[in-house]
């Protein structure tokens, strides 16, 4: 996009308020793909370890927060065939595939993520 087209867009926008969201990098941050949520008898997991892999990316941990009654680990990504695996000290570690779909009216070629939410219930080793 030349620099004329730039302005003129910024300009249009400061008067009109309808401004082109394709300005800025194309697809910011990456979004939430899948709610994934462990409990267990025992209670909360504070020693959980995820790692996921999606199509075209490399295999990626993530990251989870261990509540009273269950750990949420948030999976960021975009739309694809997930595998996850779960594992936990003291637990019967397991593995999920996860078919997130894109949400529709994505804007700028960037494609989002509908949420997809997994519950794991974790049996003792």
């Amino acid at each position: 996009m030349s620099l004329a087209r730039v302005v003129a867009v910024a300009a249009s926008c400061a008067f009109s308020g309808a401004c082109e969201e394709c300005l800025h990098p194309p697809c910011g941050a990456p979004q939430l793909a899948i709610d994934l949520r462990l409990t267990a008898s025992a209670g909360p997991l504070s020693d959980a370890v995820v790692e996921a892999s999606v199509r075209g990316y490399p295999a990626f941990g993530v990251g989870c927060t261990a509540y009273a009654d269950e750990t949420v680990c948030p999976v960021l990504g975009p739309p694809g065939d997930y595998k996850l695996a779960i594992r936990v000290p003291g637990f019967q570690g397991t593995e999920r595939t996860v078919r997130v779909r894109e949400k529709p009216g994505g804007r700028c070629g960037c494609r989002s993520p509908e949420p997809v939410a997994v519950r794991v219930v974790l049996d003792r080793s």
